[in-house]
């Protein structure tokens, strides 16, 4: 997700001091999958719809988790 952000934004024309913090958030969004059991995460084959919504909500579980973090600049949105 960084590099992919970051790569989008460098395309855009949009300056350095724009894509680092792209890059960083981009790192940070997958620390929500942390709330999600590794049974899940691991599994072989299809999610299953309660599954796959607990997989699309990572990000923002990462944003609640990271919230109220000082990073000394913006990271999210």
């Amino acid at each position: 997700v960084a590099e992919l952000a970051c790569a989008i934004a460098q395309e855009m024309g949009l300056s350095e001091s724009t894509v680092n913090p792209l890059r960083f958030a981009g790192y940070l969004h997958d620390i929500g999958k942390a709330t999600i059991p590794a049974a899940i995460l691991n599994k072989p084959g299809l999610l299953t719809p309660v599954e796959m919504e607990l997989v699309k909500q990572h990000p923002a579980t990462a944003h609640e988790v990271l919230k109220d973090v000082d990073f000394g600049g913006p990271v999210a949105a």
